[in-house]
């Protein structure tokens, strides 16, 4: 029995040293073949390279030997393009020969339209212009005649108004002085000439405000200018 023990427990020792051995190797193969693998990796291009370099020759050699067969389709094929083209041409003359009459149809037409709208334009340019100078002549006799009657409307309206005038003179007396309107007024414009430094021609309205009680006259001189002057 104890034999049996100590047997049991040598082979034990014996898996687990198997076994060790085991991942040992398997670790090693692994590590060999992924380096390997990486080798092939990088060697693949310089193969594909040398498989287009070792190619190359052969291709040039194809295209060569295709040469002469292009060559020969070429040569087949211009006979049959040339009698196409010989063939067409007939055609095509009998095209253009029938086409032409209905060319020169619709030219003729265009030109004989062209010729009636310019035709007809003129006359309705001429027209316009005649109804234009008939219609101004008009304008301007009418204008001619009411700016008459206007004229001698205004004359006769001003003879009236020159018939009823009637001859008026306003004089205001105080503290024994007596001042007519146009004499205000004149002393008015002596103060805006002598007094006041202004040219007579600027003068364009005199506002007067007599104050007898005062001795005095306000005046307001182009609605800018105010001041008085003693009478």
């Amino acid at each position: 029995m104890a034999d049996f023990s100590k047997w049991t427990k040598d082979a034990q020792k014996v898996g687990e040293k198997v076994e060790a051995k085991a991942t040992e190797v398997a670790k090693e193969v692994k590590e060999k073949a992924t380096a390997a693998a990486q080798e092939v990796a990088k060697e693949a291009p310089k193969a594909v390279e040398k498989a287009k370099e070792a190619a190359k020759p052969v291709a040039e050699k194809a295209k060569e030997a295709a040469k002469p067969v292009v060559k020969k389709a070429k040569a087949a094929a211009k006979p049959v393009a040339d009698k196409a083209k010989a063939a067409a041409k007939p055609v095509a003359d009998k095209a253009k020969a029938a086409a032409k009459p209905a060319a020169d149809k619709a030219k003729a037409a265009t030109k004989t339209a062209t010729t009636k709208a310019k035709a007809a334009t003129k006359t309705a340019t001429t027209k316009a212009k005649a109804a234009s100078k008939t219609a101004t002549t008009k304008a301007k006799a009418a204008t001619k005649t009411v700016a008459t009657k206007a004229k001698a409307a205004t004359a006769t309206a001003a003879k009236k108004v020159e018939s009823v005038k009637i001859k008026s003179t306003v004089s205001l007396q105080f503290s024994g002085r007596s001042y007519t309107t146009e004499e205000l007024i004149e002393i008015a414009k002596n103060v805006w000439k002598y007094d006041l430094n202004q040219k007579p021609s600027d003068l364009k309205s005199i506002e007067l405000y007599v104050k007898p009680e005062e001795n005095n006259t306000y005046y307001v001189m182009n609605e800018t200018f105010t001041g008085s002057f003693f009478i």
